[in-house]
């Protein structure tokens, strides 16, 4: 599970950098200040970022697009220390700010998800689930996964599952057994992948 969550923050800071060149426009300043811990992530050293990042929120304050930029990353730099409820701390500041784009909103949310999953608070996990299918075009496998088992986590059976309300265009069809089709002797989904 940890393997995968570095692997989605990963590609989440990757949306917010193709996000970045899309939606907003950064001022050459906060370019230069997130240049900066971007070279510290991508070094591994996720505790210099933090303090880079905490000196970077403040001083883009008048900038709502770049410092919730900042936050995004300082979210990202936390959950690769392991401190994953200021992880979530960060990510909500993010959101909060309502200047990143549709997308980035999305993977935030979806991570989230996971990070409530893995602290174990499955009620905010739902609750988040629930924002981020309230505006998800498409749902992938490995999201309906994750919707599936913050709903099961939370012994909520009766929610319609995921791959019931909406199919992803990009993966296979899949048949529409629900969460039982997971939970099925033999069933794939019953083990865990090695």
């Amino acid at each position: 599970m940890r393997r995968q969550l570095v692997y989605r923050f990963i590609l989440a800071l990757t949306l917010a950098l193709a996000a970045t060149a899309q939606a907003e426009s950064l001022s050459s300043r906060a370019h230069q200040v997130l240049s900066q811990v971007y070279q510290s992530l991508d070094d591994g050293a996720w505790d210099t970022a933090v303090e880079q990042l905490d000196q970077a929120i403040t001083a883009l304050a008048r900038e709502p697009y770049a410092q919730a930029l900042a936050y995004q990353l300082r979210g990202y730099a936390h959950s690769q220390a392991e401190r994953y409820p200021a992880a979530l701390t960060d990510f909500r500041q993010a959101l909060a700010a309502d200047a990143l784009p549709a997308s980035t909103r999305q993977q935030l949310l979806y991570n989230m998800a996971q990070l409530h999953l893995l602290l174990e608070e499955f009620a905010q996990a739902v609750e988040v689930v629930e924002q981020w299918l309230s505006k998800a075009r498409d749902i992938a496998p490995a999201g309906r996964v994750v919707a599936a088992s913050a709903y099961l986590n939370h012994k909520d059976y009766r929610r319609p599952p995921p791959s019931s309300r909406r199919q992803s265009s990009n993966s296979p069809r899949l048949p529409r057994f629900g969460i039982k089709c997971c939970l099925a002797p033999g069933s794939p989904w019953t083990t865990a992948p090695s």
